[in-house]
């Protein structure tokens, strides 16, 4: 996934912002943590919009600040994704 991110051209794909979410995933699952985190941030500031997938993320950024023992960091995106889901 790393590779298709990096490669020339790849911006211009529909499936670009995609790559960063399943990445992010691919990370959690695996308990990389910290990358997880850094890897569904880039999903979120490149959709901008308000989608399941952003939910869902956020709530995976959350679960991965928790998981580090970085609980205020894991409550502010916790009340980020419900604030959404509110909106």
């Amino acid at each position: 996934m790393q590779q298709f991110i990096t490669s020339p051209g790849a911006i211009n794909l529909n499936i670009f912002h995609q790559a960063h979410y399943t990445l992010g995933y691919s990370h959690f699952n695996i308990s990389n943590y910290t990358e997880a985190i850094a890897a569904f941030r880039r999903f979120i500031s490149a959709r901008g919009q308000q989608t399941r997938l952003v939910n869902d993320a956020l709530l995976r950024i959350a679960d991965s600040y928790f998981m580090n023992r970085l609980f205020a960091q894991a409550i502010e995106f916790y009340n980020r994704a419900i604030n959404q889901n509110l909106s």
